[in-house]
């Protein structure tokens, strides 16, 4: 199925501009008393400050007191750009080894154990110039995660002991992702670049970029000392923005800040700005071709143009790319698919940088436009020169306008953890007033600067890269070992392009009919309810609720068909799916707009039936619902893009083989644990035999017995909410049938089972799935208490200490409502069985380890796990999602949390050791082991699961209806 998202410029800059809807947040700025306006939403209730210290460091306090969780960013103008030419990956190097201890805390694990016994997680990563480090806590505890945070940036260690630790760290990133498509594709990308541009480098690191050497003159170069030299040349309070958010008020997070980052030393390090070219001259327009890995089809065009971080009150690019990645009528996209050359498009700006940018377009290609790409290469061309002859409108800029001050008026609240860290990236962008706004404003009517941008959009311009598993290479990448060619385009194919003029049947997008007119907030004076079940037919089920936490005119509304005839077969589920994917293809031309307007839908098959959603803005979903309903029972589909939907699921899970090994062990286990689910190679059989009739067909049988249930929450009326059920079920003609249920595979007591995967990748990879004795609230409390103790130092031990890979992590897994744990790991350097051993060694010896930590420390992880558990919605969505599941799950009494939350809290150290010992700490029993093809058999006495349909079908089950 295509991808319907919105194309790059439209998701990443959206505006603000009616200053009727605007408040502010005024505070000292700590610069003699002056004060900053911070522009935010009228739907924002959180308080901001802005201010610079005496060292120069910029920051953003954010006062929420009903936050559940606290959460701090800070930003560093240094990434992989600075890299030195001989050190490529050093700036990553750096952020791995920043966390490893400091004056104040020397211990490498002091501030990963204390985030974690706290509730909170933490992470950073290195983009091309900039270094994001951040992290969440629960709130009582933000003042010692912000003592341990701020020393990384006063007096980080280094200490050289784990250099060579850490090395390896980076090391097994990169070569857990030797078979990311992506990484491979920018690998070749960079080998076209022009060689003096920074973004030409190798940004991860490896065991050579990192070595220690011998110099010239037979002297010792140190990676920890260019280590040393890079974190004095680039870490500076001036070139640093902090956020931070709590519960205090913003002048108790002010002297919490002021107190711990007033040391952070400023060196006066000036701003990086890039003078080389992007490409060298002579290069353009050029074409390179790639080989996958997987099946995949896509032209993609990038064109270098100056960057446009000064324009952010016009945003000239957001014009091109909303044109470019229409897909309504008249689009460029609909004429490639009318064409039979695409299945979806991208457009926007890839990339912005201090000294230029990149303008990306990714066309997805049919077969038939992998042999004819020339000709997609046209039609793009040809919008670009209709997009030159018709100048931005005015009314096309308001239309623009008045969508960006919705979605600025009426914005949501996102997590602590990825609002600061969004926040700390913007501050190095925006004027500190614009912190906030400066991502939805659009004030400036400017345009003449998209045509200017236009002419950087020319065939003469562009680097066009083929991805193909019929691509023509002659070289391979040495990094990601990608074969690729590239050669210059040919005079006559350039000569076509700059000659291809305008096409009639691409047009500019007409005004779009979904935008929100009436925010009327339908039940201010009602008292807020969970759903309940309201209505009376026969023919469904209503459950309606009424928000007043978010107060905001978005509303909810999803309706589910069960039926059991969807797990008869695997052809049953593919019909299924084919149903979804062609609805979905025929509602091409709403998608794009709707989503535009801040409403989303989708049609989509699960294991028991088919749902039905349709959210946001509430004012206009009757009109998309109807649109969604109709492509649903639509009397004919087109039969080429039933085709290509066809070939692109064949495509899919044909590419499942190519999943990291970690993402496969995980996908294999589910299918182990549910008892009804196909394989890629039983879907793949029963793809090819099914044509467009025999679709058509199933759609009858199926919604003439289905249990219907419908739910609606947020902005409805509850007359409203009983309307747009009757519509569902009148024009969908649904008749009353059985509900499918879900049964989870019941691992028998006493014994263990083990299963080899095929996967295409060089590292190993070992997960060991433990299953809950049943699924209580009692049994689900003593796994997910296990799981947070063990977490954090399973990670240390098996990634930190022993360095078996990159990727490490001990989770709860919940299926259904069975509880079980799960620990994983994905090795580039040790076997299944290695990882096997460490693992089950890790577990036996676990609970001395935390029985000599005592009382104080197992509540400590206890009270965290309750903390995560009792965990609020940030948004309607989230709530809408978690009554949702509840209802699925048959539990109307929506207390699942708080029922949890109780058996947690009864949880003692004693009764936890007596089960933990009596499970894991001798002999390890009811589990599975799920390991990347291995010589060797595993030593937990495990039996192999030869054929795993007819293994589960030989287990007692849990059962839900």
């Amino acid at each position: 199925m295509a991808v319907k998202r919105l194309n790059t410029a439209v998701t990443t800059w959206v505006t603000l501009i009616l200053t009727t809807f605007l408040l502010v947040a005024c505070g000292s700025n700590g610069l003699g008393g002056g004060s900053v306006e911070v522009v935010k939403s009228p739907n924002d209730s959180r308080d901001y400050r802005y201010l610079q210290l005496d060292n120069g460091l910029k920051v953003l306090l954010i006062s929420d007191p009903t936050t559940d969780k606290s959460a701090a960013a800070l930003d560093v103008e240094v990434g992989s750009a600075q890299d030195p030419k001989d050190r490529e990956g050093l700036a990553h190097f750096l952020e791995h080894m920043l966390f490893l201890g400091t004056d104040k805390y020397p211990k490498p694990e002091a501030y990963q154990a204390y985030i974690s016994a706290h509730g909170g997680s933490h992470n950073a990563f290195t983009a091309f110039e900039n270094t994001n480090y951040f992290f969440d806590v629960e709130p009582d505890y933000l003042p010692g995660a912000l003592d341990r945070f701020s020393r990384f940036f006063v007096a980080p260690l280094f200490t050289e002991a784990y250099v060579e630790r850490e090395k390896n760290a980076v090391y097994s990133e990169y070569k857990a992702k030797l078979k990311n498509e992506f990484r491979r594709g920018y690998d070749v990308f960079k080998q076209e670049l022009n060689p003096e541009h920074p973004m030409a480098k190798f940004s991860v690191g490896d065991l050579k970029t990192l070595a220690d050497r011998k110099t010239a003159d037979g002297g010792e170069d140190k990676v920890r000392d260019d280590l040393l030299k890079f974190y004095a040349q680039h870490y500076s309070a001036n070139v640093m923005t902090l956020a931070v958010l709590g519960r205090e008020n913003l002048d108790q997070l002010e002297q919490m800040v002021r107190q711990r980052f007033a040391e952070v030393p400023s060196r006066k390090v000036p701003s990086n700005k890039i003078e080389q070219p992007l490409f060298a001259k002579g290069k353009l327009p050029g074409l390179l071709q790639i080989e996958p890995l997987r099946d995949v089809r896509s032209l993609s065009f990038a064109f270098a143009m100056p960057s446009q971080r000064d324009h952010y009150h016009s945003k000239p690019e957001l014009f091109i790319g909303d044109v470019l990645g229409h897909e309504g009528e008249g689009s460029l996209l609909q004429y490639l698919k009318q064409q039979g050359l695409a299945e979806g498009l991208s457009a926007g700006s890839g990339m912005d940088y201090n000294g230029g940018a990149l303008f990306n377009i990714n066309v997805s290609l049919t077969a038939k436009g992998e042999q004819q790409w020339p000709l997609v290469a046209k039609a793009v061309y040809q919008t670009i020169n209709g997009m030159r002859a018709e100048e931005v409108t005015k009314a096309a800029f308001e239309e623009q306008q008045r969508l960006m001050d919705i979605r600025f008026r009426f914005q949501e609240k996102r997590g602590a953890m990825s609002t600061v860290s969004s926040l700390a990236g913007l501050m190095q962008l925006y004027a500190p007033s614009d912190i906030l706004a400066g991502s939805y404003l659009l004030d400036e009517f400017k345009p003449r600067r998209t045509a200017e941008l236009l002419d950087y959009l020319r065939p003469e311009k562009a680097l066009l890269t083929l991805t193909s598993k019929s691509a023509k290479t002659d070289k391979v990448t040495v990094l990601y070992d990608t074969p690729y060619s590239y050669q210059k385009i040919d005079a006559a194919t350039l000569q076509s392009w700059q000659q291809a003029g305008t096409n009639q049947a691409i047009t500019l997008p007409a005004k779009n009919q979904f935008i929100a007119e009436d925010f009327t907030l339908l039940n201010a004076k009602a008292a807020a309810q969970p759903p309940r079940l309201i209505g009376d037919d026969p023919r469904y089920q209503l459950w309606f609720g009424v928000d007043q936490e978010f107060r905001i005119p978005k509303g909810v509304l999803r309706a589910t068909m069960k039926s059991e005839s969807v797990q008869q077969s695997p052809a049953a589920v593919v019909k299924l799916l084919l149903l979804a994917a062609m609805t979905e293809e025929s509602l091409n031309s709403y998608s794009y707009p709707a989503a535009l307007a801040g409403l989303q839908f989708s049609v989509a098959a699960s294991n028991r039936g088919l749902d039905l959603s349709v959210s946001g803005y509430t004012d206009k979903q009757s009109l998309l619902l109807g649109e969604v309903l109709d492509g649903l029972t639509a009397d004919s589909y087109d039969e080429q893009r039933f085709a290509d939907v066809k070939d692109e699921l064949r495509r899919g899970w044909l590419n499942v083989a190519h999943q990291p090994p970690y993402r496969r062990l995980v996908s294999e286990l589910n299918r182990s644990l549910l008892a009804t689910n196909w394989s890629e190679q039983q879907l793949l059989a029963a793809l090819g035999q099914i044509k467009l009739a025999d679709v058509i067909h199933y759609r009858q049988q199926f919604l003439s017995r289905v249990n219907l249930e419908v739910f609606a929450y947020g902005n409805y009326t509850a007359d409203q909410a009983e309307g747009y059920a009757n519509m569902i079920a009148d024009r969908l003609a649904v008749k009353p049938g059985a509900r499918g249920e879900l049964a989870v595979t019941e691992l028998p007591e006493g014994k263990n089972w083990y299963r080899d995967v095929e996967v295409k990748h060089n590292d190993a990879a070992g997960l060991l799935y433990l299953q809950g004795r049943n699924d209580s609230y009692q049994e689900r409390a003593l796994m997910g208490v296990t799981a947070q103790l063990l977490k954090s130092p399973f990670y240390s031990s098996l990634r930190t200490e022993q360095q078996l890979g990159y990727i490490v992590y001990g989770a709860p897994k919940v299926t259904v409502k069975v509880p079980g744990l799960l620990l994983l790991v994905q090795s580039p350097s040790v076997s299944p069985s290695k990882i096997e051993v460490e693992t089950v060694k890790f577990l036996q010896g676990f609970a001395d380890r935390v029985a000599a930590e005592g009382v104080s420390a197992f509540e400590r992880q206890r009270q965290a796990l309750v903390s995560a558990v009792a965990k609020a919605p940030e948004n309607l969505s989230e709530q809408a999602q978690i009554y949702w599941q509840q209802i699925e799950l048959g539990n109307s009494a929506f207390d699942t949390r708080e029922q949890l939350i109780k058996a947690i809290e009864g949880v003692q150290l004693d009764d936890w050791l007596a089960f933990y010992r009596q499970r894991f700490g001798g002999s390890i029993e009811r589990s599975l082991w799920l390991q990347t093809k291995s010589q060797q058999a595993p030593l937990l006495q495990a039996k192999p699961i030869v054929d795993i349909d007819r293994f589960k079908s030989q287990q007692r089950q849990f059962h839900y209806r």
